[in-house]
């Protein structure tokens, strides 16, 4: 597999891509918060490719996967958002979709993003008028999946991050609340300075993840809870970012059932918020008898990540095989390959690796390989 970098922008073969995460003057989130919340008082870039090594060296295929679905599988809400009315304040109050926020300009329906007459949901942007931090839009579904004997729950979405271009920055996630609206967990896209990147909250504290997301970039997003043994999965692109973890931290009291699943602004600090905002389309709730699965990759067979980080430094991120090494090899100009690390997987089959050799060439180009 191939993956070649240059000064300004991600390039993979032909295809180009904009890479833009350093920020300056952002207010960075406060993560410190260790408590269990209800909605009213809540916790205050890369190219992604499927790819097969060839022959154990140089080559790349795209190819176009599905996931799996189980047997027995309820679909409590599906939307691609199209029988929507355009405009600002369109999302709640349509199809059962309820915003915490007073403002309705907080949310609204665009069209035209990622396709011609594709109309999709979005939150931010423009500023709210005063409290709350947190604007919340979500619709409730109030249904407790063990008594339905299908405890797996899954949230399939597309989401985008759009910057702020008046250098203040803010937060956004996909939350699920119980039925007494308290916050079992969340997946944070953090777009502050500091803090730039996804977490994970799981009603009591914040886990950075070490995965960046690039602005402007669709990418699905899919999330996977066992409300039985309290586990939860998150895929980016089908690509792990976190794999069997606990579900929620929260109190004995808080229960564990499925009220909603919410999309949330957290403005930073409301004397200057951004106009960044999230995009989201494509959004489906089902509940599972039993896990959802993904498809196994072959032997020579991985999907991978790359992006510059904003130190300019350049991080590899790919799934291939459980506890298995790969060499990463490093060319200036694709005829002379110079072997820069060995990784070996870890036990969810994730391989990391960040350059940090300073002047580095105008163009620099990386391949996988089994050794």
């Amino acid at each position: 597999m191939l993956l070649a970098i240059g000064n300004t922008a991600l390039k993979l073969f032909n295809l180009h891509l904009g890479c833009d995460v350093g920020k300056v003057n952002g207010v960075p989130l406060n993560k410190n918060t260790t408590q269990t919340v209800q909605r009213s008082t809540m916790h205050s870039p890369s190219l992604i490719v499927r790819s097969k090594l060839i022959d154990s060296t140089l080559g790349l295929i795209l190819i176009v996967t599905t996931m799996t679905a189980s047997i027995s599988q309820t679909v409590l809400y599906t939307t691609d958002f199209s029988d929507f009315p355009l405009g600002d304040g369109q999302w709640a109050g349509n199809d059962g979709w309820e915003s915490s926020h007073p403002e309705p300009t907080v949310h609204g329906i665009v069209d035209g993003y990622f396709g011609d007459n594709n109309r999709s949901a979005s939150i931010g942007f423009n500023p709210p008028n005063g409290e709350p931090i947190i604007s919340t839009v979500f619709r409730p579904l109030n249904v407790d999946p063990i008594e339905l004997n299908q405890s797996f729950v899954n949230l399939s979405a597309d989401v985008a991050i759009a910057d702020s271009t008046n250098e203040f920055y803010d937060s956004f996630y996909l939350s699920i609340f119980n039925r007494d609206a308290q916050v079992l967990g969340s997946v944070l896209f953090d777009n502050t300075v500091d803090s730039f990147g996804l977490w994970r909250y799981d009603g009591f504290e914040f886990e950075e993840l070490g995965v960046l997301f690039n602005h402007g970039q669709l990418y699905h997003l899919d999330i996977r809870i066992d409300f039985a043994n309290n586990l939860w999965s998150a895929y980016l692109d089908n690509m792990s970012i976190f794999t069997d973890v606990n579900f929620t931290e929260g109190s004995d009291n808080v229960r564990r059932d499925l009220g909603d699943f919410a999309i949330e602004w957290e403005v930073s600090n409301l004397d200057s918020p951004g106009d960044n905002w999230m995009l989201i389309d494509n959004w489906e709730v089902s509940l599972h008898a039993s896990a959802h699965s993904t498809p196994l990759l072959s032997e020579t067979e991985i999907i991978a990540q790359i992006y510059i980080r904003p130190n300019g430094s350049v991080r590899l991120r790919w799934q291939g095989q459980v506890n298995t090494a790969y060499i990463v090899d490093k060319s200036n100009d694709l005829v002379q390959w110079s072997e820069t690390a060995r990784v070996t997987t870890d036990d969810s089959a994730a391989g990391h690796y960040v350059d940090n050799a300073k002047n580095k060439p105008t163009m620099s180009f990386y391949r996988l390989r089994l050794p």
